[in-house]
């Protein structure tokens, strides 16, 4: 309960609560309106415990969906790792390209697995993981763990032993780190632990931090029916089972493993191997060095090669593979876009020759007020600028036609609509004219990747595009179409048929 109302910064609620003999967050969920009412006067504070209360029931939720699909343990012995498989999933939602941008419109969030609050089961199982994707750790490997060197080799837990030998305590986001650290490091040996290989890795936590640290806060041991004053068998507890349990949650969603594969995709009956599936494996607990990382994603390809195309969420395709939150999803996915479609794709000579074609067929479309802008690609500007110029002029070039129904109304969109759906031109701090472009960002999933010039931002949207299956927005997807046909000479069997834009490539 002390734990509970801390989270949830109402820690001044839990004298009243224990007046009333509520001492455990079982009976939280059984309270009505009325009892919270009289146990919390405050508004504000209702909200936050109602809030905190729904937090716990989708955590046992989570919980006993886990403990459903938890195999009974074998008692075969396990002496060799195995590899582990994972599913890759493939998105339908809008990407943006932008220049100059510090903000995107996606709205998707991607939810951390690791920030729930799960626990163990009582017995020797693994916490949801199928017993053969992963081996347990024996209790003789457990022993032998050197935690110290295991914290000495990588860089937050060399910044937790400095912080530790300077003050002699730690808080709570480093003992969160820790348990991070000291998890991932078992799994990516393909290991997961039991109750047993837990209990002997919270002592060595206390040892190692003698002056600040609990066997509790790590592991509490399960505690069986007989001997529990609830009738009722408790799960083990603390940081580290939950942060086990968490990992597993996460691999366990991952290795849904599908077999279908895209319309683009050669070699269709080729099954990942195991050094995909370690690679697979490796990527997900770890971001560092960059050489490795790269390697492993080449060796990874076939795993997620089988699953373009399945309309998924660019959300569940960034939780299956987390690598892509850095800035080297620029460099992952291109790699991904050459290999599905064998080819390299364009460059900025190619998309500036592809423009000046269009403005010779299609210039009277051109406004005064764009003639205005156009005369700014003749001056002395950079080239980034004259791109993002060029960009700005496409949508006037080739206006968008049609209409699409949206919340029950007819919507025709504008040149303005169809260029913000291309791209978005920030004018302060970072660019205040076009003619003075100084950053580049492409937002995706609400990450920001910073890119070096207006083309190349532009080249990592319309790949992303691809290797996350997005459809493009409306007002602009005939830009867009127009960019893939004439830029980068690529034409799939999902391609819309739109008349007046094939057209414009005949003329092209």
């Amino acid at each position: 309960m002390e734990e509970f109302f801390s989270k949830i910064g109402l820690s001044h609620l839990l004298p009243e609560f224990t007046k009333q003999s509520i001492d455990s967050t079982d009976l939280l969920p059984d309270l009505t309106e009325e009892h919270i009412v009289q146990l919390i006067p405050n508004i504000g504070d209702r909200i936050k415990f109602n809030r905190g209360v729904r937090s716990i029931q989708i955590e046992q939720a989570t919980i006993d969906f886990i403990d459903e699909c938890t195999p009974p343990p074998s008692k075969k012995p396990y002496t060799e790792s195995t590899p582990v498989s994972f599913l890759v999933e493939n998105a339908t939602n809008l990407l943006d390209t932008y220049v100059d941008l510090d903000a995107g419109p996606s709205t998707n969030t991607l939810h951390d697995i690791n920030s729930m609050s799960t626990v163990t089961n009582t017995d020797q199982s693994d916490c949801g993981l199928n017993s053969s994707f992963l081996n347990y750790c024996s209790i003789e490997t457990a022993v032998q763990f050197n935690l110290q060197e295991v914290l000495n080799a990588d860089v937050l837990g060399r910044a937790i032993l400095s912080k530790y030998n300077s003050k002699f305590t730690l808080d709570g986001k480093e003992r969160n780190v820790l348990c991070e650290i000291i998890i991932s490091h078992f799994l990516n040996k393909s290991f997961k632990l039991n109750n047993e290989s837990l209990s002997i890795i919270a002592n060595k936590i206390v040892a190692l931090f003698p002056a600040c640290e609990k066997r509790a806060t790590y592991f509490v041991s399960p505690i069986p029916k007989k001997r529990s004053g609830r009738n009722k068998p408790e799960v083990a507890k603390g940081k580290l089972v939950d942060k086990h349990r968490n990992k597993l949650t996460a691999l366990r969603r991952a290795l849904q493993f599908d077999v279908s594969v895209g319309e683009n995709i050669s070699d269709e009956n080729e099954e990942p191997n195991q050094n995909a599936r370690d690679s697979r494996l490796w990527l997900l607990n770890n971001n560092e060095p960059v050489e490795e990382v790269l390697q492993h994603w080449r060796n990874s390809y076939s795993i997620r090669k089988i699953t373009v195309n399945k309309n998924k969420t660019i959300e569940q395709f960034y939780k299956e593979w987390p690598i892509l939150e850095t800035q080297l999803a620029i460099e992952l996915v291109t790699y991904d876009f050459n290999k599905l479609f064998e080819k390299e794709g364009a460059t900025d000579d190619t998309f500036n020759f592809f423009f000046e074609k269009l403005l010779d067929i299609r210039r009277k479309n051109l406004s005064a007020a764009d003639e205005s802008i156009l005369q700014l690609v003749e001056g002395d500007i950079t080239t980034d600028s004259k791109r993002a110029v060029q960009l700005y002029l496409l949508p006037s070039l080739v206006p968008p036609r049609g209409r699409i129904k949206a919340k029950g109304k007819q919507w025709k969109p504008s040149i303005t609509e169809c260029r913000d759906g291309l791209f978005v031109h920030v004018k302060l701090p970072v660019g205040p004219s076009l003619n003075n472009v100084t950053g580049f960002y492409v937002v995706i999933n609400d990450n920001l990747y910073k890119c070096i010039s207006v083309f190349d931002a532009l080249d990592f949207c319309f790949k992303s595009h691809h290797i996350f299956d997005a459809k493009y927005s409306f007002e602009s997807h005939h830009i867009w179409y127009l960019i893939q046909w004439q830029v980068y000479n690529l034409k799939t069997k999902s391609d819309l048929k739109i008349p007046f834009v094939q057209d414009c490539v005949y003329n092209h």
